[in-house]
Formats: structure tokens, C-alpha cells, sequence
């Protein structure tokens, strides 16, 4: 993985999201001095579901796309519907001044529950294609919701900030299909509408609103979009170079990207390793080795494991060595950064690609793979200046 463009995307993801989030606040505190009517509980309301909308609008785009090929958000799309019934409950329960507020409220959740429990029949269907379905699916069932809301005359600012919020989870969750975008746009400006006609909002009010589902949806929109296209580049990169190593097809890679977690552990527990003998264990990894190649690159996909690779980078000082290496992501990632970088692990495949890639991109990296070998290189070049160890000790038998 090129760590460099890794650290560009990041650069340009906090560019977008710090703008947004500016104008978010501005346009927020713009409603709050405009609705000087409403009570104290819909103000502080307000202002934790902004704060909220702002965290996971710099936060979910990059969490649910960089993942490989793994369709991770439709997942997560399911999981957190069952949270956002629990929070319609609490604050809908908390806020009510009547049993009509209350019936409002749990009439609510069962509607968000029930199309929960559709969408997750969806996901556990393989051939469903999701892409565009599941998104359109949240934000028409969402903004039904919030339509009828207006209707019963909801505090305007609460339904424009739930319907940001509504329309983040649906882009968010989209491959950046203006399909989708497209959707979203027309029940946002049905909601506008709505409460301009129904519930008399004036058109300075009505502008900061569209204001603020406009800064909301486009720049989620983008942020989508630009988590997505870098992640298909990883993808088509690594795809590129796996193809080439192990002689395989584009299609024979993606499957076992999306596999070898799976058979790793199959062959694991077939096994029945007595973890106490070393000897064994070493074996059993340098075996399976090849495996490892497309399951330690579909881990180092993950949003959460590519900050902490660009974290050690940053940290890093002087002679380097990457202690339990596996594919060697980090060790080329240390050379490109112009340390001077070892590499240790077991031998097999893993270690093959490792160096096989080393020289593809003519970067000076010691290869290691017996203890005696690298003390030996210690002594005669210098001690290191920085040891790295991660995801090593729980495939240690003896700490």
C-alpha cells in the first residue's frame, strides 16, 4: 500500500469535513438565534444532534468504505438502525408533553424497526445488489417519518437536523451513486416545502435550513465519494500486484481476499496445534503463509489500520525493524519514508511477496528470518533505533 497517497486522501477528507463542519456550526447557531421561541430541551436537543451530525459526518464515510472489498456498511447500515430506535425512544420520550407525543414517539420506533428488519433480510440475500436499494430503501422509509412529523407540527428545527442526519446515513452508505443523491434531494426539498407550507416557517428561516441539509448532504455526498474511489484504488493496486505474484486471476484475487480470513481459521482449528510446541506452530504459519497474503491485505485496507500505519510512520526514528512483519506493508512503507528498514518473520509465501515487492520498487530492506541472522545483522550494522511490533504477540506461543 502506497502510504503517501493514503496520507494525501486523509489530507483532502479533513479539508472537505473541517469546511463542512464550519459552515454547519455557522448555520446552526444562525437557527438557534432565529428560533429564540422554543424551549430550553429542544435547544440543547438540537445542539447534541448537531454535534453528532458533525462527528459522524467526518467519521462514517472513511470507516464504512475503506474496508476492501468488503460491503461493510450494509451491515453496519442494519446495526445502527436498531441504535437510531433506541435514541428516537429515549429523546422522543423525554421531549413528549402529551400521549399523543408518546404514541407519536413508539409508532416511530416500530416503523424504523420494521424497516430494519427488512433491510437486514436484504443483507443476509448475497445476490441482492445493495448499491442502490438499501440507501433509497433508509431514505424513503426515514422521510416518511419526518414528513408526517412536520404534519403534526414537530419543532421545525428538530425535523431539519433529524433530516440531515437521515439523509447522511443514507448517502453515507451509497457508493457515491448520484442515483441516490438524487433521491435524498427530492425528499429534502419535500420536507422544506413541507414545513414552509404547513407549518408557516418564514423564508429566512426556510433559507438557513436549506442552508443547512445543503452543506449536509453535499458534503457527505463528497466525503462518500472520496472514501470510495480510494478504496477501489487500493483495491485495483494490490489486486494489480497479487495478480502478477501468485500468477492468478483478477477474480481467483478477489475471492480469496474476501476468503482467506476464513480458511485461515478452518485450518487453524483442523490442525489441533499443541501451542506450546514452537516448532509446530512455526510450521503451521509458514504453510499457510500464502493465505496470509490476501488476509493480512484485506486487514491492511481498514480506515483504522491505515491511520495507524501512517501513526508508526510518523513515530518512527533511525534504523528500523519491523518485528513480525507478515506481507511487509509497514517495512516498505519505513523504506519509502528513507529509513533504513529490516524485515522479520517467519519464512513461507508472505515472506516471498514481501521481498518480491521490495525489489519491484527497488527499496533497500533486509530480510530476516532466523533470530541468529538478525543479531548477527545488529551487530555488524548498528543497533535499532526503532522496533515495531504489531499484531504479533497473540501468534506467539511463548510471550
Amino acid at each position: 500500500m502506497n502510504y503517501s497517497e493514503q496520507q494525501a486522501y486523509l489530507r483532502s477528507n479533513r479539508l472537505v469535513g473541517l469546511s463542512a463542519s464550519i459552515l454547519l456550526v455557522l448555520c446552526s447557531v444562525g437557527i438557534l438565534l432565529t428560533f429564540t421561541e422554543s424551549g430550553v430541551l429542544s435547544k440543547l436537543i438540537f445542539g447534541a444532534l448537531c454535534l453528532a451530525l458533525i462527528y459522524i459526518l467526518n467519521y462514517n464515510p472513511k470507516y464504512l468504505h475503506l474496508n476492501g472489498p468488503y460491503q461493510k456498511r450494509f451491515f453496519w447500515a442494519v446495526r445502527i438502525r436498531w441504535i437510531v430506535c433506541g435514541v428516537v425512544l429515549f429523546l422522543g420520550l423525554i421531549s413528549a408533553r402529551s400521549k399523543l407525543d408518546a404514541v407519536v414517539t413508539f409508532s416511530a420506533v416500530i416503523w424504523l424497526a420494521v424497516a430494519a428488519y427488512v433491510a437486514r433480510n436484504w443483507v443476509k440475500q448475497p445476490k441482492t445488489d445493495l448499491t442502490f436499494l438499501l440507501p433509497a430503501w433508509y431514505a424513503a422509509t426515514d422521510f416518511a417519518i419526518l414528513l408526517i412529523l412536520v404534519f403534526l407540527g414537530i419543532n421545525p428545527m428538530l425535523v431539519a437536523v433529524t433530516g440531515a442526519i437521515t439523509a447522511h446515513f443514507s448517502l453515507s452508505i451509497s457508493d457515491g451513486d448520484k442515483r441516490i443523491l438524487t433521491v435524498v434531494a427530492i425528499f429534502v426539498v419535500a420536507l422544506l416545502g413541507l414545513l414552509g407550507w404547513v407549518q408557516r416557517v418564514d423564508p429566512y428561516s426556510l433559507a438557513l435550513f436549506t442552508s443547512f441539509l445543503a452543506i449536509s448532504c453535499y458534503s457527505t455526498y463528497r466525503l462518500t465519494c472520496l472514501a470510495h474511489e480510494m478504496n477501489e484504488r487500493n483495491i485495483s493496486e494490490a489486486t494489480q500486484e497479487l495478480q502478477e505474484f501468485a500468477g492468478l486471476s483478477k477474480e481467483e484475487v478477489r475471492d480469496l481476499l474476501l476468503s482467506s480470513d476464513r480458511i485461515l481459521a478452518e485450518s487453524w482449528v483442523r490442525a489441533k496445534l499443541d501451542e506450546t510446541d514452537k516448532q509446530a506452530v512455526k510450521r503451521w504459519y509458514e504453510e499457510n503463509s500464502f493465505h496470509y497474503i490476501f488476509g493480512l491485505t484485506s486487514f491492511h485496507f481498514a480506515y483504522k489500520q491505515i491511520v495507524l500505519m501512517l501513526d508508526i510512520l510518523r513515530l518512527a526514528r533511525g534504523r528500523c525493524l519491523d518485528y513480525g512483519a507478515g506481507i511487509g506493508d509497514l517495512t516498505l512503507g519505513l523504506a519509502q519514508a528513507g529509513h533504513p528498514a529490516s524485515y522479520f518473520d517467519v519464512d513461507g509465501k508472505s515472506r516471498e511477496y514481501a521481498q518480491w515487492r521490495a525489489e519491484r520498487k527497488r527499496l533497500q530492506v533486509h530480510f530476516t528470518t532466523l533470530k541468529e541472522k538478525l543479531t548477527e545483522y545488529a551487530q555488524a550494522s548498528g543497533k535499532f533505533d526503532t522496533i515495531i511490533a504489531i499484531d504479533v504477540l497473540e501468534h506467539v506461543p511463548d510471550i
